[in-house]
């Protein structure tokens, strides 16, 4: 339930992806801006059970085509995981 109402409120400005465990994936028009799509996930907050939490998300924003994608991915997500503001960025 808790991860369900993350991403309803996550699908109010984006289109989100399960992957797999708390992960989700945003795949992005060319022409919508990543740096807005990042701001609204670091401020995000939601109410579970009477209690109000503000996300605190490891962020990893890749640029590419369907031939890379997903290597650069997998590449970001574990630079931002390591990272001290919890975000990176591969173009």
């Amino acid at each position: 339930e808790f991860f369900k109402i993350i991403t309803d409120k996550l699908n109010e400005e984006v289109d989100v992806y399960r992957l797999f465990g708390p992960k989700v994936g945003i795949i992005l028009d060319k022409n919508k801006d990543y740096k807005e799509v990042v701001s609204f996930l670091k401020e995000l907050e939601f109410t579970f059970e009477n209690k109000e939490y503000k996300l605190k998300p490891i962020i990893a924003v890749s640029i590419g085509n369907a031939k890379n994608i997903l290597d650069k991915s997998f590449y970001s997500l574990s630079s931002a995981k390591i990272s001290n503001d919890k975000l990176y960025i591969f173009e």
